[in-house]
């Protein structure tokens, strides 16, 4: 049985290993450091509260994860393991995302995504409502925008 809850400063490793265990948008640690991204900083923005999020796991594992800026709304990072895909996981996290956005006072927030059309979130956060911008991430990602 899934079980949604907030993401804490001691859920920083088990989201790490989740994200070498992907299928699609696999990045490396040193990949990841070139963006900037680490356990630490991860941790640091946790503790500060710069960033929130939540996690999903299922039994004693973390079977995903979202997290989004505090200040700007924008979704960072939402990613489910392959063995939970299509169980409506991705759904559920992004969902209590956007319930936490909300009672922070935001009305729109942003994400970031592969506009290839092959990749399952390409289609993935249209389906959810989430609309093209025209506007394009310095590293080639499509700018997607949702009103709350």
């Amino acid at each position: 049985m899934k079980k949604l809850r907030r993401l804490v400063e001691e859920d920083v490793s088990s989201c790490f290993e989740l994200l070498r265990n992907l299928s699609e948008n696999y990045l490396s640690e040193n990949q990841l450091q070139g963006y900037g991204i680490s356990h630490k900083n991860l941790y640091e923005a946790i503790v500060s509260q710069s960033v929130v999020g939540h996690v999903c796991s299922v039994g004693d594992q973390i079977a995903g994860f979202v997290f989004c800026d505090a200040s700007s709304g924008q979704i960072l990072a939402l990613y489910v393991l392959p063995k939970y895909e299509k169980r409506g996981i991705g759904r559920s996290l992004i969902e209590e995302m956007i319930e936490t956005l909300k009672t922070r006072g935001f009305s729109h927030s942003f994400l970031a995504s592969n506009p290839d059309k092959k990749t399952r979130s390409y289609g993935f956060y249209r389906w959810l409502g989430w609309k093209e911008t025209g506007r394009y991430s310095s590293f080639g990602d499509e700018i997607l925008a949702k009103v709350l």
